[in-house]
């Protein structure tokens, strides 16, 4: 069986050289104006790749604050370094440390920080992680009380054949390296925040691609959209077996076909963003 570790490095390694030539960098400037910062606090970013929220968050504490950033890709890590290397006024407030984000009980070098940070935020990765609200209950451990979480989460909508595949791969028994099933609206998150202890403040969509907030696919593009998710890098571990893969599209098909509303499947490029208050 795959380990999401791995297909986790593997992906984010591959897309280091351009993942801030995509829309990241400016979604991440709109993400920050809703991040409660102020002058000397500590901030934990886990699945912090490149640095984009670590580096805006360190302008923001100011030279008594701390920003430490947590990643399992050490091609995104290499990129954030390099770039604090060159910031020689933010540099001494971040830190980056290559440890998996879920587990960050294990990780000693974060062992003396444990319920001090003001501030925990985690962009465009959470769908990653297996148990959502164990991943939620481990942070929070992290949080000081009356500390904040600001976390996103992908719209229903987003990324439809994601969505799809996921769904079909379940039906078939094989692993897929990311869990958006139980994201089925607005309040799921919210409602996963609440049961461990976080009061929620704000909820915001906030689209990914401004100029290009809804996507309509063809009802007959259903064979190429499971291509282009099947030969993704997230695909990278997952091993076919018999006649699984023909299975799959033929399910694919099907599904993208019972989604399709006069000829069209609709994709919403959003994200929800929630502030919660530990409690």
């Amino acid at each position: 069986m795959y380990s999401q570790i791995q297909t986790a490095q593997h992906v984010y390694d591959v897309r280091t050289p351009d993942y801030e030539k995509s829309w990241h960098p400016d979604y991440t400037t709109r993400l920050m104006k809703l991040a409660p910062l102020h002058e000397g606090d500590k901030v934990l970013v886990p699945c912090c790749g490149t640095g984009l929220e670590s580096f805006m968050a360190a302008e923001a504490v100011g030279p008594h604050g701390l920003v430490v950033g947590v990643d399992v890709s050490e091609g995104m890590l290499k990129e954030a370094r390099a770039r604090q290397s060159r910031e020689a006024a933010l540099a001494p407030r971040l830190r980056f440390i290559h440890h998996d984000a879920a587990s960050l009980g294990t990780c000693t070098e974060l062992g003396e920080l444990e319920g001090k940070f003001d501030l925990l935020i985690c962009s465009n990765a959470f769908v990653l992680f297996r148990d959502p609200a164990g991943v939620v209950r481990g942070w929070r451990g992290w949080v000081r009380d009356g500390g904040r979480m600001i976390i996103d989460i992908v719209h229903e909508k987003s990324f439809v054949p994601g969505v799809v595949i996921e769904k079909v791969m379940a039906q078939l028994g094989v692993a897929w390296p990311w869990n958006r099933a139980w994201a089925r609206g607005r309040d799921s998150f919210k409602e996963i925040l609440e049961s461990e202890g976080m009061q929620v403040e704000v909820i915001e969509l906030l689209n990914t691609k401004s100029e290009q907030p809804v996507l309509s696919y063809g009802v007959d593009q259903a064979d190429e959209q499971f291509e282009s998710v099947a030969e993704s890098g997230f695909a990278c571990n997952v091993r076919w077996q018999g006649d699984q893969r023909e299975r799959a599209k033929d399910l694919f098909r099907k599904e993208w076909e019972s989604i399709a509303m006069d000829g069209k499947v609709e994709a919403v490029n959003a994200l929800y963003v929630y502030v919660a208050r530990k409690i």
